[in-house]
């Protein structure tokens, strides 16, 4: 039997409206109605931050933006022009598939792996009893096409390392460990357009060559690399090499099966471009970078002025923080107030706590610049 479930034109995105109605949303239809809604509201933090970097990398091809005239005059309109999208999604459609038989969305097949349980889509817990989950190989449930897409972003993005069963081990997804900061705005058009940054841009912590591209127009995505080709590379890294297996249940299409094998591992020199770094010295002298962490026990923006620094030569903030730096002097008005989202999963995964977190912060840029 031949199934499809393609991106594109089936609802799988979960959103809220600005009149407060929930919606399940395509990709086409989340961008055409994107000033429309309030917000992107999956089932967690992670999920929802999973739909953004995809949404991002396709926008970036279709609209640069090249700098900040550019940004503008998106930025502008309040709405994006469905003309060029259009265009794009026609040429690449057959690519955002979840099913497609040779080019499945975000996949490809490891013939060394067995197909098990759909909840070894994030975490392996398959093999951890109880201690955390009731949820095993036997009574996993069944996803729909649009619950499996979901879960098949969130993977890629925030599967943390472990054993594989093979000679490679599973490794950390690029968003897995470190807080990830966005900007946010009054309606989804608004979160997407302030984190579509110049690119490619010196902002970029992530250098472009000519072969950037997101992950469907690759003709050998999981070709075998440590870094990667630029931003829109890293925007879709395939980090777990998975295929979902669909059947028909009935009248319904489901996935309870799936295959999932080690995907590509970004080199640990590569600063992500959405984490906020500071230089350490250990006891031998030596000067490392690390990332944030979020900390149950201490309030993340209790020094946000820390936070908001720019570029210094023990810090690296997020690339946000400079974008938005430049956007308020060149391009917002002085009270216009900008939102920073901070998420991520705690770094203890030993806890049985829910492993995301998510807090906001309101500020104002144009003050902070002129300080």
């Amino acid at each position: 039997m031949n199934y499809s479930f393609n991106l594109i034109d089936q609802p799988w995105i979960p959103c809220v409206t600005l009149a407060d109605e929930y919606v399940e949303l395509s990709l086409y239809d989340l961008l055409a109605n994107a000033h429309q809604l309030r917000e992107i509201a999956c089932e967690t933090p992670i999920m929802t931050a999973s739909i953004l970097p995809v949404t991002l990398a396709l926008l970036h091809r279709i609209f640069g933006p090249e700098d900040t005239d550019a940004w503008e005059i998106l930025w502008r309109q309040g709405a994006f022009p469905m003309s060029p999208i259009s265009e794009y999604l026609d040429q690449w459609y057959e690519r955002f598939d979840l099913f497609h038989p040779e080019y499945p969305f975000y996949q490809v097949r490891d013939e060394r792996v067995q197909p098990k349980s759909v909840i070894h889509l994030i975490h392996s817990i398959g093999n951890t009893g109880t201690l955390f989950t009731h949820v095993n190989d036997e009574t996993a449930p069944e996803l729909s096409p649009a619950m499996a897409a979901r879960y098949l972003l969130a993977a890629q993005k925030f599967r943390t390392a472990g054993l594989s069963g093979l000679e490679e081990k599973f490794t950390d997804s690029p968003l897995t460990r470190g807080v990830i900061f966005w900007a946010t705005g009054n309606n989804v058009f608004e979160l997407l357009v302030f984190n579509l940054t110049a690119y490619p841009s010196s902002l970029n912590a992530i250098p472009q060559t000519s072969q950037d591209t997101p992950i469907w127009e690759q003709s050998v995505p999981f070709a075998t690399r440590n870094y990667p080709y630029g931003y829109l590379d890293y925007l879709t890294w395939p980090s777990n090499r998975i295929v979902l297996l669909p059947e028909q249940i009935g009248d319904r299409t489901i996935v309870n099966r799936m295959t999932i094998a080690p995907g590509l591992q970004v080199s640990a020199d590569v600063f992500s471009p959405h984490k906020r770094y500071t230089t350490r010295e250990d006891k031998e002298g030596k000067i490392t970078w690390s990332f944030l962490y979020f900390n149950t026990d201490k309030a993340l923006w209790r020094d946000y002025h820390s936070l908001i620094s720019r570029s210094t030569s023990n810090v690296k903030p997020p690339m946000i923080i400079n974008w938005l730096a430049e956007l308020t002097a060149y391009v917002l008005d002085d009270n216009h107030v900008v939102h920073l989202a901070a998420m991520g999963m705690l770094a203890d995964q030993a806890k049985p706590t829910d492993p995301t977190h998510e807090i906001e912060l309101g500020y104002n840029f144009a003050k902070w610049i002129t300080q």
